[in-house]
């Protein structure tokens, strides 16, 4: 699968194209039928995604240079209930706030 086509659909999510990948996911996650509701009757699904840390701290090194940061969805707890997927034209969550500029200046 060609990568510029997905990059510009998260671009005009104003997302990282990693939390666009994983939104898609748990979408197809959730198509399936798959979630199991947990006691209370929520269906949640979490996921770890890593962070290149690069675009905030300077740095010389070859090595790997991330963190990760938990994400999860409670599916019904907000305003899901239209199950619209990633790319879709129609925007039921908040709207985008503007990219931050990292302490190198670079657009983060």
């Amino acid at each position: 699968m060609p990568v510029a086509p997905v990059l510009a659909l998260a671009k005009g999510e104003g997302v990282a194209m990693s939390m666009f990948l994983t939104a898609a996911f748990f979408e197809a996650i959730r198509r399936t039928g798959a979630l199991e509701r947990d006691a209370r009757g929520a269906r949640t699904l979490a996921a770890s995604v890593p962070v290149n840390l690069r675009q905030f701290f300077p740095s010389d090194s070859a090595r790997n240079f991330f963190a990760t940061i938990t994400v999860s969805h409670t599916y019904g707890a907000g305003g899901d209930s239209s199950a619209r997927s990633p790319g879709s034209s129609s925007r039921t969550s908040a709207p985008r706030r503007g990219r931050r500029r990292s302490r190198a200046g670079r657009a983060a």
